[in-house]
């Protein structure tokens, strides 16, 4: 019981974090790829990854703007790191 009470901690802090990081990346990315008429569309948010469809040739501009709203959405004492990946399905990315 304690030991799933500490993990309860943690899997429900990475999961706030990831709210977060959702919220920036509908308020603070889609704007600047919809002013850049670029089809960005997030459709999966699955534990600690979110599945984007967007344009082919857009990721020098989302894979930027991805990183900060993952990484930058909240201040800790230790920096979060995110990884990317880009292929024509998720499949591919596995």
């Amino acid at each position: 019981a304690l030991r799933q009470s500490h993990a309860l901690d943690i899997q429900g802090s990475a999961q706030g974090l990831m709210k977060l990081a959702e919220r920036r990346i509908y308020t603070d990315m889609l704007p600047v790829c919809e002013q850049l008429a670029l089809h960005v569309q997030p459709l999966l948010l699955v534990h600690d990854e979110i599945l984007v469809e967007m344009d082919v040739g857009a990721e020098p501009v989302v894979e930027p703007l991805m990183t900060e709203c993952m990484t930058q959405t909240y201040r800790l004492s230790v920096p979060l790191e995110t990884g990317h990946g880009f292929g024509k399905s998720w499949a591919d990315l596995k």
